[in-house]
């Protein structure tokens, strides 16, 4: 599965999932659809929580448990 993630730029450190308003991981059953929501989250800014100077979203592919394994 596919989900978008937070990243510390300057650590490359996993800060946290993108969520929806009840805390649920968006995921995605391929990359291109996670890619698509990605690209609509970034042009609407002001639908999700501001990220900080040093935080930016990717899409990264996660095997298993390591959703919840890396919570």
């Amino acid at each position: 599965m596919w989900v978008i993630i937070i990243q510390n730029i300057e650590t490359s450190e996993y800060i946290g999932y993108y969520t929806n308003k009840k805390g649920r991981i968006y995921s995605y059953s391929n990359r291109a659809a996670a890619e698509e929501h990605l690209s609509w989250l970034l042009k609407h800014k002001n639908n999700f929580r501001l990220l900080k100077a040093n935080e930016k979203l990717i899409v990264e592919k996660i095997e298993g448990n390591d959703l919840y394994d890396r919570k």
